[in-house]
C-alpha cells in the first residue's frame, strides 16, 4: 500500500484517456524496487479485452475515484488480480 498514491493516479489518468481498466505490473518489478524508486505500470483498458475475458466486467465495475484493478504478472506464474479500495 506503500504505492497507493502512485497506483491511484496512474490509474485516475490512464482511465481519463482510455476509458475503464486495469493497472498490469510485473510481480518482480514491484518487489524489487524499494519505495522510493518508480515501477514500470501498463494499462489494459476493458475495451481492449475480449468480451468473454473473466477480468472484462470486473474492470468496467470498478471507481477509478476510489478503486484501482491491479493485475500482478510475469514470472511465469498466473496472473493475480486483486481490487485495491481507498479507505473512506
Amino acid at each position: 500500500m506503500a504505492r497507493w498514491p502512485e497506483l491511484l493516479e496512474f490509474s485516475r489518468r490512464s482511465h481519463e484517456l482510455s476509458g475503464p481498466g486495469a493497472v498490469l505490473m510485473e510481480r518482480s518489478s514491484l518487489l524489487a524496487a524499494g519505495t522510493e524508486e518508480s515501477v514500470p505500470m501498463n494499462y489494459v483498458a476493458a475495451q481492449d479485452v475480449p468480451a468473454g475475458d473473466d477480468f472484462r466486467p470486473l474492470m468496467l465495475k470498478i471507481d477509478p475515484d476510489h478503486q484501482v484493478m491491479l493485475i500482478l504478472g510475469g514470472d511465469g506464474n498466473e496472473e493475480t488480480v486483486v481490487v485495491l479500495e481507498r479507505n473512506q
